[in-house]
């Protein structure tokens, strides 16, 4: 048996302990070994993350600064990979997730791979394969199949690899210095998708390289995605521009920006979810932020050293097998025995939960670890794709499951 090679995942996390706990059940859930598993996280979330950590043989990095790239560069610090992969604390991978990274690496020349993302209902796309610019504007890419593939973006700009599933070979990770520790929240991937392309770095996506993106809250948006802040995000982009930009189109580049900004704020105050003395208030952090990005001092970015010493290996062992329940939610309470023994041996464990009416069907990973799918057996799971012709619970299960093999079972099933 051909040996695998080694993985490194680096988690960062900041006051979320409850999602850090469920981001590291999806990863103990990943059928590639070896794996080592390195958190970078405020001391309270490690504490409350500890006991999965001793029994798994996850590795613990406190760290209480909410400094994104910094907290990523501590992580590459301690990452013995040949391949260093990224996921946030509020995402959870698929069971096949690093395998399909690692498929993206067996293309010619390639340092680095961009998966794509689901969004809150855990079935339509909320990112694919796009590129960005260096002002930070983005545009789709077509995706040839869902085969891995070499992203080709226009010239000067860079593949876009989002930085809740995203990885890299260490090596070209190290050339580069890895993040930059100017961006503290915002554009900090896109910074470093950027100097990867201008170093000529190829980049690719793999379509079947997947996570759940919570948007879970944080201290600068809501769980709705309303602002609370947005400092952070005007420093970031200004200094993104100043790094990457010629500088007689940096101020243009600004003006649009804030432009935007203000388009977002406006929509989100006539949904409702901002009133409109907040507009003004977050406009201007804006502002300051941006005042602070065009002032502060730039330092050229060196290589990282590769981590000391040998990794700690991931002690649980690879899923034992896939599994799919269903049920409808009049059994919920059999089904939930079922999923919990299934869990506890070793499974990947789906659970269809249906109900005899036409709603949309919803899908997340819990904090059990179990995989739950929910809606009408009449209900539509894909938004492109019609109401299924079928009036059995066990048929509507087979469709679904059918839906989702390729990201949630082994090849050899």
């Amino acid at each position: 048996m051909t040996q695998q090679p080694l993985v490194s995942v680096v988690v960062v996390s900041h006051e979320r302990p409850r999602a850090l706990r469920r981001c590291l059940l999806s990863i103990l859930q990943q059928y590639h070994r070896p794996l080592e598993v390195v958190v970078v996280a405020d001391s309270a979330a490690c504490r409350f993350v500890e006991p999965l950590a001793a029994e798994a043989g996850i590795v613990l990095l406190p760290f209480d600064e909410a400094k994104i790239s910094e907290a990523r560069n501590r992580g590459i610090a301690a990452a013995h990979g040949a391949f260093i992969a990224f996921i946030d604390d509020d995402s959870a991978a698929e069971p096949i997730w690093v395998q399909e990274l690692l498929r993206g690496f067996d293309l010619p020349g390639v340092q680095a791979v961009g998966g794509y993302v689901l969004g809150r209902n855990g079935i339509s796309y909320q990112w694919t394969a796009r590129a960005v610019a260096p002002d930070g504007g983005e545009m789709a890419l077509a995706q040839p199949s869902r085969e891995p593939f070499v992203a080709h973006p226009p010239e000067g700009w860079a593949a876009k690899t989002q930085g809740t599933n995203c990885a890299f070979r260490s090596e070209a990770l190290l050339g580069v210095g890895g993040f930059d520790p100017a961006f503290r929240y915002f554009n900090d991937e896109t910074d470093l998708n950027l100097r990867m392309a201008r170093a000529g770095m190829l980049a690719a996506f793999a379509p079947g390289a997947l996570v759940h993106h919570g948007y879970f809250a944080n201290r600068t948006r809501r769980a709705d995605r309303a602002p609370r802040d947005l400092f952070e995000i005007g420093r970031s982009q200004a200094i993104l521009l100043r790094k990457h930009l010629p500088q007689p189109g940096i101020d243009q580049a600004l003006g649009s920006f804030v432009a935007g900004q203000r388009k977002r704020l406006i929509a989100h105050m006539v949904s409702g979810a901002l009133a409109p003395h907040d507009v003004g208030r977050l406009l201007s952090g804006l502002s300051r932020g941006i005042d602070e990005g065009l002032r502060i001092a730039l330092a050229p970015r060196n290589g990282l050293p590769a981590a000391p010493g040998q990794p700690v290996l991931l002690a649980t062992p690879p899923p034992r097998r896939a599994i799919a329940l269903a049920g409808h939610w009049s059994q919920r309470a059999g089904l939930e025995a079922r999923a919990a023994a299934a869990r506890q041996a070793g499974d990947v464990v789906t659970l269809f939960r249906f109900s005899a009416i036409p709603l949309r069907h919803h899908a997340t990973f819990r904090d059990d670890g179990v995989w739950l799918q929910t809606g009408g057996i009449f209900g539509k799971s894909q938004r492109e794709v019609g109401m299924p012709a079928t009036w059995r619970i066990k048929r509507r299960a087979a469709l679904e499951k059918e839906r989702i093999r390729r990201q949630r079972w082994p090849e050899k099933e």
